[in-house]
């Protein structure tokens, strides 16, 4: 990227990743993004400098909130700019935080983005475009993390004992706050989620006065908790998960050393497994678009700090997409599918489904076959299909599904049981099978269409 920094904020929406300000000695106002339809990066301005910010996003909206500005020479102040980018039509705008937040974390879930710094919680509500506060639990602390799963939100904090052993829990489905007990208390934590899957990696053992391996696992629909292990002691690692995968990448296992580790855990296998970073860092910006994570910035230490300007990608895209692009649907766009997987081996035994670009709140479902074709319009659909001879429908239990607001699908298949006419199939290494969306639409009555298709090799 153009610059190096710490405390670089990184969020994705629509086709893009972005990565926005951070603190090189003094605070940023660079937004580099990348555009996963092309594999190009451009840079646009923040309204004002500033590193620490949260960002999230809710549909095509990246919001940018908080932080602080200044110089290391001065000091940095806390900031309550909000600055919001909308992907569909590429116009920025600002706004005001209720409160000037200081290292800020954030996350959305339903229609809001929650942006903390530990104390109180700013919600901004995209539906209506307005602001409500709160007060989280009455121990001080920095929010460091946060994710959503599900309807809820989660924020973890620091850096005292107290602050260190309590989650905030904000359930969007009833409007209510709560904790729960992090089993091994501890700050610096690398926070993501991944389905009904919460992950707490590694931090700063506050017991123990020393860096933790631990990761607790928070499963939002039993509200039970297991733990595993990193391969190393760190804090300050980065974390995103991509298909299958959840990612926890670098780190700093003391006062000086930053980690090239990144563990990988594949939920559909439970797995572990390790990569290495083109550079060991930590305070690394992470986020996930278009079958992509993306590892940006971050402090280089050894005895003075530099700052990176790399940004690693790792890339879950399976197999070569065909019938591209689809017929354009009510949204005014086409809508695309992608397998993800990576190496797509037979022997890992799952991959992932994803179609986006679908009518929000939509039904749909996935197809199969080992044969492509062409097929306009069939059965009255305004769009095409492109498979042929015999066709599997994922239409078993759970896997007819909803759009939801961001109108996007997504299936975990086993590739030990393709469904078919006839029965199942199971996949043989060497074999090229394709797969195809379809869904409900309107044009401006009710129709069906379908996406794009893609062919995947199996190995």
């Amino acid at each position: 990227m153009s610059t190096g920094a710490l405390g670089v904020a990184a969020t994705s929406a629509g086709d893009f990743a972005l990565f926005a300000g951070g603190v090189a000695f003094n605070s940023q106002s660079n937004v580099e993004v990348f555009d996963a339809s092309t594999g190009t990066w451009s840079i646009f301005q923040l309204s004002t400098d500033r590193g620490a910010m949260g960002a999230t996003s809710v549909g095509t909206l990246a919001i940018f909130g908080g932080g602080v500005q200044g110089t290391s020479g001065t000091g940095f102040q806390s900031s309550d700019v909000v600055d919001f980018f909308d992907t569909s039509t590429g116009v920025w705008t600002t706004g005001l935080l209720p409160t000037a937040s200081g290292a800020s974390s954030a996350t959305s879930v339903g229609t809001k983005a929650l942006f903390t710094n530990g104390s109180a919680v700013d919600i901004f509500d995209t539906a209506t475009g307005t602001w409500t506060s709160m007060t989280l639990t009455p121990i001080p602390r920095l929010a460091t993390s946060a994710t959503s799963a599900g309807t809820k939100a989660f924020f973890i904090g620091g850096p005292s004992a107290a602050a260190s052993a309590l989650v905030d829990v904000y359930d969007d489905s009833t409007g209510q706050w709560g904790v729960e007990p992090l089993p091994v208390p501890r700050h610096g934590v690398a926070l993501t989620s991944s389905g009904n899957q919460v992950f707490f990696a590694g931090g700063w053992d506050t017991a123990a006065v020393a860096p933790s391996d631990v990761v607790d696992i928070y499963d939002v629909v039993t509200s039970t908790w297991r733990s595993a292990r990193l391969t190393e002691a760190r804090q300050d690692a980065a974390a995103t998960a991509v298909g299958t995968k959840v990612f926890f990448a670098g780190g700093r296992g003391g006062a000086t050393t930053g980690s090239a580790t990144v563990d990988i855990y594949d939920t559909a296998t439970d797995t572990w497994s390790t990569a290495s970073l083109s550079a060991g860092r930590s305070g690394i910006a992470a986020t996930t678009v278009d079958g992509r994570a993306l590892f940006a910035g971050g402090a280089v230490c050894a005895l003075n700090c530099t700052y990176s300007s790399f940004a690693d990608i790792y890339d879950d895209r399976l197999g070569v997409r065909y019938c591209s692009p689809g017929v354009i649907n009510s949204t005014g766009a086409a809508s695309t599918l992608q397998c993800l997987g990576f190496p797509g081996s037979v022997a890992q035994g799952a991959a992932m489904l994803v179609a986006r670009g679908l009518p929000p709140q939509t039904l749909g479902y996935f197809l199969t076959s080992n044969t492509q074709g062409l097929t306009v319009g069939p059965g009255g659909s305004q769009g095409d299909l492109c498979l042929g001879g015999a066709i599997g429908r994922f239409v078993g239990p759970g896997q007819s599904l909803n759009s939801g607001p961001d109108g996007r699908i997504q299936l975990t298949i086993d590739l030990t049981s393709l469904p078919q006419p006839n029965g199942v199939a199971v996949v043989q290494p060497g074999e090229t099978w394709n797969f195809q969306a379809w869904y409900r639409d309107a044009n401006p009555g009710p129709t069906s269409n379908f996406t794009d298709a893609v062919a995947v090799t199996f190995q």
